[in-house]
């Protein structure tokens, strides 16, 4: 699971280190990840805060569908290397195609400074991403988007209560909670977020 941040481009992490378990410790490194984003042409997986991606990046590279969990959201992860999509995902989304056909919708790209907090055990109980994110769509046309955002997402040995502190420190900090869905709403622009909430529970 995961809750995401909007900073502003000089913004400061915080001290970490103050949400690490006794015998803990802090990792961090820097990644570059290329991400293709797919969607149908009606928007199906968008509409419901649904998204789609293939990622290359190190040990990051594969498919991942992230699908909204009360006010956060869980990511589903397949390790295929394929370009084309898994079975595995492609069942998991088939009934929100509409008998549409998924394609690519966006390129983004995201050079992100992970921070790891490990346990005692050396198990990850939280990654903090800072995101320096640059996206387009596919055609070209359009100017070139770029923010910055940092994303918690809990590991293995987290818990509910690690991604509330977390969150608590980053808005001390001078975060603010997303207004953006997804990196997707983000590149693309809000073409679905004025539909009322019930259009898409009850749709």
């Amino acid at each position: 699971q995961e809750d995401k941040f909007e900073v502003d481009t000089n913004w400061v992490m915080p001290q970490l280190a103050e949400l690490l378990p006794d015998g803990g410790r802090l990792d961090h490194e820097v990644r570059k990840l290329h991400n293709t984003y797919f969607d149908t042409p009606g928007a199906g997986l968008r509409l419901f805060g649904i998204t789609l991606r293939r990622r290359v990046g190190g040990s990051e590279t594969g498919w991942q569908l992230k699908v909204p969990s009360g006010t956060a959201r869980t990511e589903l992860q397949s390790g295929s290397r394929t370009k084309t999509l898994p079975p595995a995902v492609a069942a998991a989304v088939a009934g929100l195609l509409a008998g549409e056909s998924l394609g690519p919708v966006a390129k983004i790209v995201t050079t992100r400074t992970a921070y790891r907090l490990l346990n005692a055990a050396g198990d990850l109980v939280m990654e903090i991403a800072d995101d320096q994110v640059e996206s387009g769509p596919l055609d070209g046309e359009s100017t070139l988007r770029s923010w910055r955002e940092v994303e918690v997402e809990l590991g293995s040995a987290g818990t509910g209560k690690d991604l509330k502190r977390a969150g608590e420190l980053l808005r001390t900090a001078g975060a603010t909670p997303s207004t953006a869905r997804t990196k997707l709403d983000r590149a693309l622009g809000p073409t679905l977020q004025d539909w009322p909430a019930q259009a898409a529970e009850h749709g």
